[in-house]
């Protein structure tokens, strides 16, 4: 995946997306579990993108969890020191 952008980049995404998905139904049976969604903030209705996972239990958020295929470097991960 090393250089590999646009399309590809983000159809290995939306694939590692679907794998989390697939694990987090099979381990949490009594949640709901939600995928990416678009909702509007203030009067002006702007237009945000909610984290891509969501699980909730009885009406409320548990977790909120942002998948990412690509390793960040290991300077962003744990500084300079």
């Amino acid at each position: 995946m090393i250089g590999a952008g646009g399309e590809v980049s983000h159809e290995i995404g939306e694939q590692f997306e679907n794998y989390c998905l697939g694990l987090l139904s099979e381990t949490w049976k009594n949640v709901e579990i939600s995928r990416r969604f678009e909702y509007s903030l203030g009067n002006k209705g702007n237009k945000i993108e909610a984290p891509d996972i969501r699980l909730r239990r009885g009406g409320e958020t548990i977790v909120i969890a942002e998948c990412k295929a690509k390793r960040m470097p290991l300077v962003t991960r744990f500084g300079e020191d």
